[in-house]
């Protein structure tokens, strides 16, 4: 949608830095306080990397040109001649 790699990278870091969270928060609090936590913060990714691709797609010359492309309709076949 945005034309780019950098939301994919920000959604596996986000990811990612969930996880490596949840592994140092784990020894010190019990199962029942990790899950909030854990959800909440990969809401919180997701709604952020929404927000990001809605803009970069909005801002971006090239997403445009190819949305404008996709919406075009297909040229007419050309005619078999027998």
């Amino acid at each position: 949608m945005s034309g780019s790699l950098w939301p994919g990278f920000l959604l596996h870091a986000a990811f990612n830095g969930t996880a490596v969270g949840m592994t140092f928060i784990g020894e010190k609090a019990d199962a029942f306080a990790q899950r909030p936590l854990f959800v909440g913060g990969s809401v919180v990714a997701g709604g952020l990397l929404m927000v990001l691709v809605s803009y970069l797609a909005k801002s971006n010359v090239l997403a445009e040109r190819a949305r404008s492309l996709d919406v075009q309709p297909p040229p007419p076949a050309p005619e078999a001649t027998s």
